[in-house]
């Protein structure tokens, strides 16, 4: 469904305009306080012992013997990224402090060669107290005391100089001189991805006020005229964008430049999208005066019946699933991973709009959310 336009601040004068505004009758929340004050279910013993084994299990990997103790600090970083070092932190603090023996030792002359791996070690240690030189990223420089230009090449690796450029102190000059360098050649990659991203955002607000505008005028546009301002408003497209994002690799410029394009997955999805919204949900939204929706539009245009229309959006609807179907079918335009984040997207509103208009009416949810995030899951 549509989202609402923001209003400017009432005032005297266009206050009783502004408290008239057609809000939903949103219900209360479900949920009341209870993420709030949620504690977790006693974990069954059976489910506690296969937790216990694989965190015993992690803890094996952490003690085991390696001809480098660098090696493990990638382990040691994502574990920390999520969120559950405080399982394996004697673990992980004797992984530390070996790496720093080793680091006075050699200076990371000889462990380390690859941006990546300098970058990760100077980050762990300085951020856990270790007292380690800057002087490590000067293998990074050539001949005329500037960062090697071939570095660029390492995305992962040049992150990863930026993360560490974050733990500079005062009189690192070497760290202010990555974290420019980093930041030139980083910039632009997200820019691939933000700009066409903010002309979207653009395009929303647009349609959301062309939308406004025509519910205040009580106008009902010709099909044609409603799909080209009501499937970008859906905003699929964005959301489609948006769910590259940490994916890793496998993402390239050319996949920005793919879903940006509306290719047909994403058109058929935007389409199931609008014309479930709009089916299921049309008659509860005219209580409330809202823009005509895909059903009044093409009764109005076709003079054809309310069960005619219903039936024809299905039939469309199934149409789109088979476009989806087809963009599967090897050769792909993109990778598969891909391709699947775009069809789940469209699974979600199949369940939303399926029955009734979950969206507004959340509620109807509440089981999908509870066995998600509150019901234990059977191990």
């Amino acid at each position: 469904m549509s989202l609402p336009v923001s209003a400017p601040p009432a005032s005297p004068k266009n206050a009783e305009q502004y408290t008239n505004r057609p809000f939903a009758n949103f219900h209360p929340s479900v949920w009341g306080d209870h993420f709030l004050s949620y504690a977790t279910n006693p974990v069954e013993a059976a489910d506690e012992k296969k937790l216990q084994d694989q965190r015993e299990e992690i803890k094996r990997i952490l003690k085991a013997n390696v001809n480098k103790p660098a090696e493990k600090l990638g382990l040691v970083d994502r574990i920390q990224r999520l969120g559950v070092s405080y399982h394996f932190q004697t673990d992980i603090d004797q992984i530390l402090e070996k790496a720093y023996e080793a680091y006075q030792d050699s200076g990371l002359k000889d462990e380390n060669d690859d941006l990546y791996s300098i970058s990760l070690e100077f980050r762990l240690l300085r951020q856990h107290g270790y007292n380690i030189s800057c002087d490590v990223f000067n293998k990074l420089k050539d001949s005329n005391g500037n960062f090697k230009k071939s570095l660029v090449k390492d995305i992962r690796g040049m992150l990863s100089l930026y993360d560490a450029t974050h733990l500079r102190v005062h009189s690192e000059s070497i760290l202010d001189e990555a974290l420019a360098f980093t930041t030139t050649y980083l910039e632009p990659v997200a820019t691939q991805f933000s700009s066409p991203l903010a002309a979207q955002m653009k395009i929303l607000v647009r349609n959301y006020n062309i939308e406004a505008r025509w519910s205040d005028q009580n106008y009902v546009p010709k099909m044609e005229e409603y799909f080209s301002v009501a499937l970008p408003s859906c905003g699929y497209l964005t959301l489609a964008a948006t769910s590259f994002v940490g994916m890793g690799d496998i993402v390239t410029k050319e996949s920005f430049d793919w879903v940006f394009s509306n290719p047909k997955i994403v058109k058929a999805s935007s389409i199931i999208n609008r014309l479930m919204d709009d089916t299921i949900g049309y008659k509860d939204e005219q209580k409330r005066n809202h823009v005509a929706s895909a059903v009044e539009c093409y009764m109005k245009q076709h003079g054809t019946s309310e069960e005619e229309v219903v039936k024809l959006f299905g039939e469309q609807v199934a149409n789109a699933w088979k476009d989806i179907n087809e963009e599967f079918i090897k050769p792909t335009a993109v990778p598969m991973p891909l391709l699947e984040r775009v069809l789940n997207l469209a699974r979600v509103m199949d369940l939303l709009y399926k029955e009734a208009d979950s969206y507004t009416n959340s509620h109807l949810m509440k089981d999908h959310v509870a066995s998600l995030l509150k019901d234990p899951v059977q191990l």
